[in-house]
């Protein structure tokens, strides 16, 4: 069994009783109607065999013109019946599977947005969610087809214990005869399949290759690069590569195909051959009425028909088994982290707290070397505290670790002296509020943006975060104020923020959260220096009795801070405020003059000196 899974495989009687579970659940209306469409399938075809011959057999025994009508209109009555009810279901019944299969969807939503944090980096994780996917993506997925696949395999097996009844009364050998040549020919059709299956594989990997080749090409981000790197033309060659290999496998594909088409030919010809000449013989020897032979042959057919349903269902219905396995082992993918069953804790911002990493090393799945090794920090409510350093020091790793996205592989993360292992994690990030460095902007509105609610909203707390991130000016002047769209996608009349405006927009809705510890990653990164130098004014203000860690590059930011920590490989190389760490003339220092020198530059440009 592999690892982070509850189970590799399900038969596909414990998937079929699982979607019986789930529609008795949901939409207990699904099963009834496909059972109903089962009976009434069969029912229809079962007078569709009678009709011609009961009625050839009245007039050949010369039956009365009453009887003949009678027949005929009882025939008819109930074929109208039976489509009028079936066509009715059917009509019906899409709406049923549909919400079942939404509602696995929406499973599949909640495990990928609720997964403790380390799934998303996990890569065996991300792949069982892509497999996951292809059981829910459209009408023709397994999660929705197999309520078709379960109502023919019922009306098939129906079909053939009537139409058995009724050859058994003339020859158990005839019958005999029709299931053996209808399995040969089944198991000719699974050869097939499989050949089927590896075209599909290699049809799939091209197909990604094309979609992705054609999303990069639509894609607006891209928008710019394609026209200054004149990428328009290299893209156009790689998608016409893919194509012709295509094109190749799709050609190899159909010759195999007509091949595979001739043989089923001649497997189908042997076989009715031998039924139908049987039938002929025995015809010939019971000087049958031609409504008896007729009847006969028409069972014949009927019942090679069923038995291929059958096996052809059962192959289906593994085949849509085998999906929906990837789907249940997605969703009962193991939690490394505690949630429902973890403690209960409530934030509260009138409540003193302290993070501490005792201990703490870390090391990256399939990483050589730790990021961390025996670390030991402490950050506390009130104080602010920016963690530098060259990239790949361990900034990001280390907040991860403090925000409980991340456990450590030794030691242990402590929130007022409790592991953080103990607590429903959902609840620890209540705790936080943060400004990262990739926006999660949604295509609402401004409101919605910072609220991230549109039923509870405080009017006036919004109004004061958007104040306190400097948005003021600029939703003043927008079309629609605070109500104004973003993003061009959804809303056409929605409007494109500069990168700084957005990173005062999030900063804005990280204020409004009003977490009791606030986490800034490059908080100023997309702002332009008096710009920046406006936030940190404002920076005391802004995170008041809270915690405050933030990540910054720009080291003219840390000066505002009560403590900066200097991270080098994954160690503490030097710790204190600004003034002390320049006066010790280390390596914050060092970085700290290269930095300040850019920033000291004036150059003349018209009468003014631009810095």
């Amino acid at each position: 069994m592999e690892k982070n899974m509850k189970k590799s495989h399900y038969t596909m009687r414990e998937n079929s009783l699982y979607m019986f579970q789930l529609a008795w659940k949901y939409q207990r209306a699904v099963i009834f109607i496909m059972v109903g469409m089962a009976c009434l399938t069969v029912a229809i075809r079962l007078l569709e065999l009678l009709i011609t011959p009961i009625l050839l057999q009245q007039i050949e025994v010369r039956g009365s013109l009453l009887n003949v009508i009678n027949w005929l209109l009882f025939f008819v009555v109930s074929l109208i019946v039976c489509k009028g009810l079936l066509a009715y279901l059917t009509a019906n019944t899409t709406l049923g599977r549909l919400g079942l299969r939404l509602q696995l969807i929406a499973q599949e939503s909640k495990k990928i947005q609720q997964t403790s944090y380390p799934n998303i980096e996990d890569s065996r994780f991300l792949e069982k969610y892509a497999t996951a996917m292809r059981s829910t993506m459209s009408n023709g997925s397994a999660t929705e087809a197999i309520w078709e696949t379960f109502s023919k395999i019922i009306q098939s097996i129906l079909g053939f214990v009537i139409y058995l009844l009724l050859l058994s009364n003339l020859n158990l050998f005839l019958a005999l005869i029709v299931i053996i040549t209808s399995s040969l020919s089944y198991l000719f059709h699974q050869k097939m399949n499989r050949k089927a299956q590896e075209y599909r594989e290699s049809e799939e990997e091209i197909n990604k290759e094309l979609y992705y080749i054609q999303q990069r090409g639509e894609d607006l981000a891209f928008a710019k690069d394609i026209r200054l790197f004149s990428m328009a033309a290299w893209l156009k060659e790689m998608y016409q590569k893919a194509l012709l290999n295509y094109q190749e496998l799709v050609s190899k594909k159909e010759k195999h195909y007509s091949q595979a088409n001739l043989l089923d030919v001649g497997l189908n010809l042997l076989r009715n051959s031998i039924s139908y000449s049987y039938l002929v013989y025995l015809s010939i020897l019971n000087e049958w009425l031609v409504s008896e032979f007729l009847l006969y042959f028409m069972a014949i057919s009927g019942f090679s028909q069923w038995i291929q349903m059958i096996l052809t269902g059962f192959s289906k219905l593994h085949q849509e088994s085998l999906d929906i396995s990837h789907l249940r082992n997605f969703l009962e993918y193991d939690e490394p982290f505690l949630f429902e069953d973890g403690r209960e804790i409530v934030p509260d911002n009138h409540q003193e707290y302290e993070i501490c990493l005792n201990d703490v090393s870390f090391t990256y799945p399939g990483a050589k070397t730790p990021t961390f090794e025996g670390l030991n920090l402490c950050f506390r409510s009130g104080e602010s505290v920016a963690i530098v350093g060259l990239n790949g020091a361990g900034k990001t790793t280390l907040v991860k670790l403090i925000c409980g996205f991340l456990d450590p592989t030794s030691g242990e993360v402590r929130l007022n002296g409790i592991n953080i292992k103990e607590f429903n994690r959902r609840d620890y990030y209540r705790h936080f509020s943060a400004v990262f460095q990739n926006f999660s902007i949604l295509e609402t509105t401004i409101l919605e943006n910072i609220t991230q609610d549109i039923n509870k909203i405080n009017a006036s707390k919004v109004t004061e975060c958007i104040k306190k991130a400097g948005l003021e000016e600029v939703i003043a002047k927008l079309p629609q104020g605070i109500e104004t769209h973003l993003g061009k996608l959804v809303y056409e009349d929605g409007i494109e923020l500069s990168g700084g405006q957005l990173q005062r927009l999030m900063l804005a809705r990280a204020l409004y959260k009003d977490s009791p510890m606030l986490i800034l990653d490059e908080p100023t990164a997309a702002l332009d220096p008096i710009a920046e130098n406006d936030i940190y004014q404002k920076y005391h203000e802004l995170i008041e009795n809270r915690l405050s860690i933030f990540i910054s590059h720009r080291l003219a930011s840390t000066r505002f801070c009560h403590r900066i920590i200097y991270l080098e490989q994954g160690k503490v190389i030097e710790e204190g405020n600004h003034e002390e760490l320049l006066i010790a003339n280390g390596q914050y220092k060092a970085l700290f003059d290269v930095q300040r020198k850019y920033y000291q530059e004036e150059v003349e440009f018209d009468g003014y000196n631009t810095i």
